[in-house]
């Protein structure tokens, strides 16, 4: 883009002599149309990119009014006037629209526009930059330089560090542009290698060599990365290179144009940040209401059951042998306990006290829980093997809860047949571990850390065994609240072992950093 201020021109650079060197730099540019209106809007200067974007050769277009260019409603509604009434109002015009070419065809352009004065302080034309952006409209900007003629529409560009490079890859020409983004004046950096401008990791693998390589082989290098500031920091940079040639069309230096993307790039990672933080209150409010779902799935069970149970005593209380009472009782008392459990595996995923460890029987603890669980399930033959009172440092309610969710998990999945085995350790060291086996359908290796995920349940047995795939979530989040850890392995020969690891009373309890 041109720079926002309004530029004077020395008079001599309008009708004397001007610098070959920066005529070749514009002249060898093709992808922007870069000329000079005077300041009735008249052509009195054509470039190459303007006769391959536009159509006209010079001589065609020398001397004709730019409203050529513009549709022929916007003729019509006076648009060329008023832009450079805006431009002169203003400093600057910048916009993207449509153009037309000499054959007629429209193009999306991008346009920039500044204002040029004499030393008088009177305007005396206009700088004019076009591109056509119909196939890319975020493309990066040709740079240009030109001889005196053209040098003030290049210094006018302000947004883009423009400048010449000579054949070994030298700095020979530095526009207001690269100056301010890059933080050298001309005086530092004129016969300067421009590898000076890359971070220390592209310097050593050769990279600014490559760039030249690739344009003198491709006749062109666009990219977007890293580059290096006078003061250290780093800018995000758009980078166009072309090669300059002379009149023979041998190659004599490169035209190098550079923009500061690093605003864009800020704005589009975090556009891509709310994005994934969308995403992430969006997975969050599904997975909540699943979880009312579940919940409410979960509790109709037993509450029916009790709600059943308790209408029959009601209105045949009476009737009832004591027996049957008694049974009908039992149902109830042992259905509320199962609501009260599904509650409290639910409360544990949503809030997990802290636990409060202390030094006790694991073996102890662990028959307890076994004898507990077959009360509910007295078909099951549950083994248990290991040594006698070993300890280690738990919260007791936590290992209760743990071998019952893991031999209930073990009762749906395996057999009735084939008892179910509690392998109790000897301690190691830190940490002693208990084990739960079963010889049930197994889980596919791929899925044994999922398996711990709350709500999910294993391809193989989801759609044979009920359950809401809570069970191995909950004994995970208590082990791991007393130090402990937990991990499913194959059982050799068929079936799964759950492997609980807790600590021993000389452990250390990890502290949180």
């Amino acid at each position: 883009m041109l720079g926002g201020e309004s530029q004077t021109v020395p008079s001599h650079l309008l009708g004397g002599e001007v610098s070959q060197q920066f005529r070749l730099l514009v002249e060898s540019v093709v992808d922007y149309a870069i000329f000079m209106l005077d300041r009735n809007g008249y052509v009195v200067s054509w470039n190459k990119g303007a006769e391959r974007i536009k159509g006209y050769t010079a001589e065609e277009a020398i001397g004709q009014h730019f409203s050529i260019f513009y549709p022929e409603e916007e003729r019509a509604a006076g648009k060329p006037a008023k832009v450079l009434e805006a431009t002169r109002i203003a400093g600057r015009f910048e916009e993207e629209g449509w153009r037309v070419r000499k054959d007629g065809t429209h193009f999306w352009a991008s346009v920039d526009i500044t204002p040029l004065y004499g030393t008088d302080g009177n305007l005396v034309g206009y700088a004019k930059v076009t591109r056509d952006l119909t196939d890319r409209k975020m493309a990066d900007d040709a740079l240009h330089k030109s001889e005196q003629r053209f040098r003030m529409l290049v210094e006018g560009v302000e947004d883009y560090a423009i400048f010449m490079l000579s054949l070994d890859g030298k700095v020979v020409s530095w526009n207001a542009g690269a100056q301010r983004m890059k933080g050298y004046r001309s005086e530092e950096v004129l016969g300067r290698h421009f590898s000076i401008f890359y971070p220390p990791e592209d310097i050593v693998s050769g990279k600014p060599e490559m760039e030249m390589e690739r344009v003198l082989a491709e006749g062109r290098f666009e990219e977007e990365g890293w580059r290096v500031r006078k003061d250290g920091t780093r800018f995000w940079a758009s980078v166009v290179m072309n090669p300059i040639r002379d009149q023979d069309g041998k190659v004599t230096g490169f035209a190098k144009v550079t923009r500061d993307l690093t605003e864009r790039r800020k704005a589009r990672e975090t556009l891509l940040a709310n994005q994934r933080e969308l995403e992430q209150m969006s997975r969050a409010t599904f997975r909540q209401e699943e979880l009312f779902s579940v919940i409410a799935h979960e509790l109709k069970g037993p509450l029916s059951v009790v709600y059943g149970t308790a209408e029959l005593l009601r209105s045949r209380f009476d009737a009832l042998p004591p027996e049957e009472r008694g049974s009908l009782i039992s149902a109830v008392a042992e259905e509320a306990m199962r609501a009260v459990r599904i509650i409290d595996d639910f409360r544990v995923l949503g809030r997990l006290e802290p636990s409060e460890l202390a030094d006790a029987d694991l073996t102890e603890c662990i028959a307890a829980a076994v004898a507990s669980f077959e009360r509910t399930a007295p078909e099951r033959r549950v083994v248990i093997k290991g040594p006698e009172h070993v300890r280690a440092r738990i919260e007791q309610t936590y290992v209760d809860r743990v071998v019952q969710n893991l031999l209930e998990n073990a009762h749906k999945y395996s057999p009735r047949n084939q008892p179910i085995e509690v392998l109790i350790g000897e301690p190691q060291g830190d940490h002693v571990s208990v084990e739960v086996l079963d010889r049930g359908p197994g889980v596919d290796p791929t899925e044994l850390d999922m398996i711990f995920e709350s709500f999910y349940r294993s391809k193989r047995t989801a759609g044979s065994v009920s359950g809401k795939g809570l069970g191995l979530s909950v004994c995970k989040r208590l082990v791991l609240s007393m130090g402990g850890s937990i991990e499913a392995r194959p059982r050799p020969g068929g079936g799964l072992c759950m492997r609980v690891m807790l600590r021993t009373p000389e452990a250390k309890f990890p502290q949180a950093e």
